[in-house]
């Protein structure tokens, strides 16, 4: 048996209609381009409270095995430091040339998804 909480992985057992943890990576990996999809479900980092349940990450390797292509190989990695996605973020938006990939809402609102499109062409 799983401790992990199954609201994680089966959120329609509560009635709530959307994608498990499971369900949803995959949703996000397929709405990148597919030459990275390997590299992605190769590199699942899980961060926050939620990722201290225990089994989690063996629960999640074993929910997204039968869904990626055969001979790709989910590996899931835990940061024990809960803060370690916003100290990433405020890494990235230090960069150089972070402010050339941001775009105003004035901006997405008048152009969309095509706009992003040009900015982030290995995303879109």
């Amino acid at each position: 048996t799983w401790v992990v909480p199954e609201i994680l992985f089966s959120p329609q057992d509560v009635g709530l209609l959307q994608a498990g943890l499971p369900g949803s990576i995959m949703q996000a990996v397929k709405k990148c381009h597919w030459e990275m999809e390997k590299e992605l479900l190769g590199n699942v980092i899980l961060v926050g409270g939620n990722t201290l349940f225990p089994n989690l990450l063996t629960r999640l390797k074993k929910d997204l095995q039968p869904m990626v292509e055969e001979g790709t190989e989910p590996r899931v990695f835990h940061l024990t430091d809960v803060n370690s996605i916003f100290k990433g973020a405020r890494l990235l938006s230090q960069g150089t040339g972070f402010k050339g990939r941001c775009i105003r809402r004035d901006e997405f609102n008048e152009a969309g998804e095509s706009r992003l499109s040009i900015m982030l062409p290995f995303i879109l």
